[in-house]
């Protein structure tokens, strides 16, 4: 029969054991697959956006193409249903702006875009879309994202 120091012998050395294998696959899992630091002020939204519109600071990117804050036109947002976080990210970080969110079904589903052609719409962005035919040429601010930004227009203003 075992003495009580060797059953607390035993139990500590299958802790320790159990410890450090924890610990050695953690560490190999922590090296290959996360990042340990400070989170940025964008973290959440950049490990999305990074990966879906390559390169680094996909946030910034987007807030850096938005119009001026001055600017109070609505923004559109296009995209297929297979983008929809990519195009909520957009909405998201396009507020305090009015938003017109557009999803479609497929990226080949006709809508009728011209509407977004309207003094009204500062910019369109286009989610794994390219721009249709008769809007100007497109930003690509990622590999799955293009903004197109639209004049004001003529104002009504009188000298």
């Amino acid at each position: 029969m075992a003495t009580p120091a060797r059953n607390v012998s035993a139990r500590t050395l299958v802790v320790v054991l159990l410890g450090l294998t924890f610990l050695l696959l953690g560490k190999r899992h922590l090296l290959h697959r996360a990042k340990i630091g400070p989170a940025t002020p964008f973290h959440s939204s950049d490990q999305y956006l990074n990966a879906a519109m390559g390169g680094r600071d996909g946030t910034e990117r987007i807030l850096r193409a938005l119009p001026a804050g001055a600017d109070h036109r609505s923004i559109a947002v296009v995209y297929p249903q297979s983008e929809a976080v990519l195009g909520f990210l957009v909405l998201y970080l396009s507020w305090p702006r009015p938003v017109l969110n557009i999803r479609l079904p497929t990226a080949n589903t006709p809508y009728p875009f011209e509407t977004l052609r309207s003094p009204e719409v500062a910019a369109v962005f286009f989610c794994n879309m390219e721009p249709p035919s008769g809007f100007p040429p497109g930003v690509p601010l990622g590999k799955n994202l293009i903004m197109v930004r639209q004049d004001a227009g003529p104002t009504n203003s009188r000298p």
